[in-house]
């Protein structure tokens, strides 16, 4: 058995359970748990980032940056950052809304802290335009399970050329695969 018969199999997503919905319905599902101001979404591209806010994992000065750029571009957008409750990921939440508040972005940044269910994650999912998965180096779980469950949920998914992701995501046709930060401006 040579390595031309090695086939890679990513892990099952439920798609019953992930599956697109109604962003309305996943606010008011959400409302009680999350303040999620439905007026921000309105009418504006609603960026969507689920995991840890590690810089190897979420870089976000980088992202920030990006965001900053397309804002005085004109266009309207928003970044929802759920990230479960952990001391660092509490740490690098104050870190992103300072940053956030003091190149302008406060208003356009949301960060949640906070455990999200599993029950709760299609919902989430379905918030979103877009889901950016920015990682610069190896994730815990290969390929990273918030990917599979965003397109599951038929939310297209940016991410970085990393890992198993480019056996995953085929760039243009069910995602966007980025070299860098600067090619980030340019797919959003």
């Amino acid at each position: 058995l040579g390595l031309n018969h090695v086939h890679y199999v990513p892990p099952p997503i439920d798609c019953e359970v992930f599956k697109p919905i109604n962003r309305f319905e996943s606010v008011r599902r959400l409302s009680s748990r999350f303040s999620v101001d439905p007026r921000k979404l309105e009418n504006a591209l609603v960026i969507l980032y689920m995991g840890h806010v590690t810089p190897i994992r979420f870089p976000y000065i980088a992202v920030l940056k990006v965001l900053r750029q397309i804002i005085r571009g004109g266009f309207s957008a928003q970044l929802l950052i759920f990230t479960p409750s952990f001391r660092y990921n509490e740490m690098h939440a104050v870190k992103i809304r300072s940053i956030a508040e003091s190149i302008g972005l406060g208003k356009y940044v949301s960060v949640f802290v906070r455990n999200v269910d599993q029950s709760e994650k299609p919902f989430v999912y379905n918030l979103a335009d877009l889901f950016l998965f920015p990682a610069i180096g190896p994730t815990a779980i290969d390929p990273p399970l918030t990917i599979l469950e965003a397109m599951a949920c038929g939310i297209p998914v940016i991410t970085l050329n990393t890992q198993s992701i480019p056996y995953i995501i085929k760039n243009e046709e069910n995602g966007f695969l980025i070299k860098n930060f600067h090619s980030l401006k340019n797919v959003l």
